[in-house]
C-alpha cells in the first residue's frame, strides 16, 4: 500500500483512543479508504470516496496481532461489536453487501490542521486529492496515488481469496456435520460396514447387554476416517482390537465416532506399547479377520 493520510489530533481525546481494538479497525479504514473523487465499481456495488468495501473475515486477518509470541485473530463477533460502536460514535456507518461490508468514513473530507514544513504555518487541507495536498494558501505536496485499476484489482483478488476460503471452511463443517443429518446405507460387504460390526463385536464380548448401532451411522465416521483423515482399514482394525483391550479406552471407546476424535491418541498409545503386544503372541488383525469376526 502506498500513500499516507491526515489524522486529526483530536483522536487522541476521543474515546476511541482508549480501545486499542477500535483504533487500530479505525486508522484501518480510513487508510484503505478510496480517495478518489470518482470511486470505483466493483460488480453491482459502488465504492464512493472515502468508502471501504470488506468482509469481517478478512479484516480478521488484516488485523492479526502478536501475543505471548503467538499469532491470535480478533473474533468476527468482536469486529461487529467494534465496528456498531464507531456507527454509534459517529465515525462510520456501514452497509451490507453481496461482497461484503461497505463502510464509510463519516466526514471524510472534513478540513484537517497541518504544518506546512517550509513556513511552520498552521494551514487547512481541504481533502487528500490522488495527486496533490491542496491547501487553501495554495500549499502542495505531491503523494503517491493509488489508481482505481489497482484499487479494483486487489478487491477482486480479496473477494477471490474470500469466496475460496469460505468454501474450504464449507466443506470442512460438511466433512464435520453431525452424522444424524447424514443419510447413507452401506453394503454388508463394505469395509465401512465391517469394520463398525467389528467394534460392536469386541464390545459385545464384554456387555452382553449392548445393543445394536445404527451400522449405518457408524459407517460414515468410518468412511470419513479412510478418506479424509487417511487411514488405512488395517490401521483402523489394529486401533478397534487394541482399544478393546485396553482396561481404561475399552469404556471409552464405544462408537466409531469417539474412536475417530481419539484415533491420534490410541495409534500413538499403541505403538508405544507394541513390545508388549508382540510379547503376548496376538495375532495382526487382517481384513479377513474382520470379516470372520461379522
Amino acid at each position: 500500500m502506498e500513500g499516507w493520510i491526515k489524522l486529526d489530533r483530536d483522536i487522541f481525546e476521543n474515546e476511541i483512543w482508549k480501545n486499542p481494538i477500535a483504533f487500530r479497525l479505525y486508522l484501518w479504514l480510513k487508510a484503505h479508504a478510496v480517495y478518489e473523487e470518482k470511486g470505483c465499481n466493483y460488480g453491482t456495488v459502488k465504492v464512493g470516496r472515502g468508502q471501504y468495501l470488506r468482509s469481517l473475515r478478512k479484516l480478521s486477518e488484516d488485523l492479526v496481532y502478536i501475543e505471548n509470541k503467538q499469532i491470535k485473530y480478533y473474533s468476527i463477533a468482536t469486529l461487529k461489536r467494534i465496528t456498531d460502536r464507531l456507527v454509534s460514535a459517529g465515525m462510520i456507518s456501514k452497509q451490507e453487501t453481496e461482497l461484503g461490508t461497505l463502510f464509510t468514513i463519516l466526514n471524510y473530507d472534513k478540513p484537517q490542521p497541518v504544518i506546512n514544513p517550509e513556513s511552520g504555518s498552521r494551514q487547512y487541507l481541504k481533502y487528500a486529492s490522488p495527486d496533490t495536498l491542496l491547501s487553501e494558501t495554495g500549499y502542495e505536496t505531491p503523494v503517491t496515488s493509488v489508481s482505481v485499476n489497482n484499487i479494483a484489482t486487489q478487491m477482486q483478488a480479496d473477494v477471490e481469496l474470500e469466496t475460496g476460503l469460505e468454501t474450504i471452511e464449507k466443506q470442512y463443517q460438511n466433512n464435520n456435520k453431525k452424522v444424524k443429518n447424514v443419510k447413507k446405507e452401506y453394503s454388508p460387504d463394505s469395509i465401512e460396514f465391517r469394520l463398525s460390526g467389528y467394534l460392536f463385536s469386541l464390545i459385545k464380548k464384554r456387555s452382553g447387554k449392548y445393543k445394536p448401532p445404527d451400522f449405518n451411522k457408524w459407517g460414515i465416521h468410518i468412511e470419513r476416517m479412510i478418506k479424509i483423515d487417511n487411514r488405512t482399514p488395517q490401521e483402523i482394525a489394529e486401533v478397534i482390537k487394541w482399544s478393546q483391550e485396553d482396561p481404561f479406552w475399552q469404556n471409552n471407546i464405544l462408537s466409531t465416532e469417539t474412536l475417530r476424535k481419539q484415533f491420534d491418541k490410541l495409534y500413538l498409545k499403541m505403538n508405544g506399547t507394541k513390545a508388549i503386544l508382540q510379547n503376548r503372541q496376538q495375532p495382526k488383525v487382517n481384513e479377513s479377520n474382520v470379516r470372520m469376526l461379522l
